[in-house]
């Protein structure tokens, strides 16, 4: 029971035992005002609340970090009489999202001399999205009060709809597409920049194309110069690895390690998949995340979907990851690592993996940039000693310039020791 009705209760129950033992007729009147008052209150706050209607119209389903949710919410009165103070809120825990408030409506018998000049009102929700995941937006509830603030009733419209909050992707015009362009004996239906053994087709001759991959045969039988067209191997799949594993992680609120780790994977995951190349995703987050190689923009929603919903609590450590999936990596494939792992045993790991795979990459997330411990420069000397491609992310960093320079490069080399004399 609302704390605003006990008082009411109780000075009524008080006037009845006073009216009751006295006999006083004032005492009587003052309990039918009491009466009447919040039976009066009761039924116009319960009236205010009927002939509502609420649309929402241009919900957003997905949307990025760093882009925006957007929705257009209209309360309309369907009733003849006005409606006044209505308390609107749409409940959310979609972070940023504030919707409440106070809105009064015209009914059909509104006079002429009134301030309400409309029987709907409309307004637009935008917040910008800070954090992956999934999130619940709805439903819309509308509070109502008597005049005197006695009762406060709400009723619901609309359903609750999901919101997917995927991680924010940049282009990677400079990250290495070389490192998945070997040929190999095994047939993919993609076709290659390179010359390969695997002759899929033949095309008529146009402007740029190598004259080593002119096919003479079929020129001197068509008369136009024909060129052959060539599928790569098994060598174009790429698995992205992203570290999930809750006691690596750092950072508070919206910038963690976790969340630039996604950011990292996902646009790596798109890089990849607009050239053509299937993409497989395995994680190590609230459960096993393992998506399968395929290609296409349906994929890159897949992938992006998965990286919303692996929340950074996971207790099994990067090393043991690679070693249980290895299982479903074929000679062939190129392994792409993300992690802000600040332990030994993960580089040993992939220095091994090396020699086992077409290309290993590691893509470390600098955690001491999150509040971790200052030891991503320990890390980088044992992927340079172990003859392991990789690169440095920072806070803040746009990932573009991130992923252009590999560590062990004399540039690389010279942030670092800046990043460093600044700390």
């Amino acid at each position: 029971m609302s704390q605003r009705i006990i008082i009411p209760l109780l000075l009524l129950s008080l006037v009845l035992f006073i009216s009751l033992s006295t006999g006083m007729e004032l005492y009587y009147r003052f309990a039918y005002v009491l009466v009447l008052a919040l039976a009066g209150g009761f039924v116009l706050a319960w009236l205010n609340l009927r002939w509502l209607s609420v649309k929402a119209k241009g919900r957003t389903r997905v949307a990025h970090v760093g882009g925006q949710y957007e929705e257009e919410v209209t309360v309309a009165n369907r009733g003849w009489l006005p409606k006044g103070w209505l308390e609107v809120q749409e409940l959310t825990d979609l972070p940023g999202l504030r919707s409440g408030d106070i809105i009064r409506l015209a009914g059909k018998l509104e006079p002429p001399w009134s301030t309400r000049t409309s029987q709907e009102q409309s307004w637009k929700l935008t917040t910008f999205c800070f954090k992956r995941g999934l999130f619940r937006v709805g439903p819309v509830r509308i509070t109502s009060r008597d005049p005197l603030g006695f009762f406060r009733l709400s009723r619901s419209f609309l359903d609750p709809h999901r919101v997917t909050v995927y991680p924010a992707v940049q282009p990677l015009p400079q990250f290495p597409l070389q490192i998945a362009d070997m040929p190999d004996d095994g047939r993919l239906q993609r076709r290659s920049l390179q010359v390969t053994p695997l002759a899929s087709s033949v095309r008529e001759y146009q402007s740029g194309d190598s004259i080593s991959r002119v096919h003479w045969p079929s020129t001197a039988r068509i008369g136009k110069l024909m060129v052959k067209d060539c599928d790569v191997g098994k060598s174009s799949r790429i698995w992205l690895i992203v570290d999930m594993q809750r006691s690596v992680q750092a950072g508070q609120g919206y910038e963690t390690t976790d969340e630039l780790s996604a950011s990292v994977a996902a646009s790596v995951a798109q890089h990849f998949l607009l050239r053509g190349l299937p993409v497989g995703l395995v994680s190590n987050g609230d459960g096993r995340c393992f998506v399968p190689p395929e290609r296409g923009p349906e994929h890159l929603e897949r992938i992006l979907e998965s990286l919303s919903l692996q929340a950074a609590t996971g207790d099994k450590p990067l090393e043991d990851l690679l070693l249980e999936e290895e299982r479903s990596f074929s000679r062939n494939d190129v392994l792409i690592v993300v992690t802000p792992s600040q332990r030994d045993e993960w580089p040993r790991i992939l220095g091994s993996l090396r020699a086992r795979y077409a290309a290993v990459i590691a893509i470390v997330v600098d955690a001491d940039d999150f509040g971790g411990e200052p030891r991503a420069s320990s890390v980088i000397e044992r992927l340079i000693a172990l003859s392991v491609p990789g690169y440095l992310v920072r806070n803040g960093q746009p990932l573009s310039e991130a992923l252009s320079t590999p560590i062990g490069s004399s540039s690389s080399i010279s942030k670092l020791a800046a990043a460093g004399a600044r700390r």
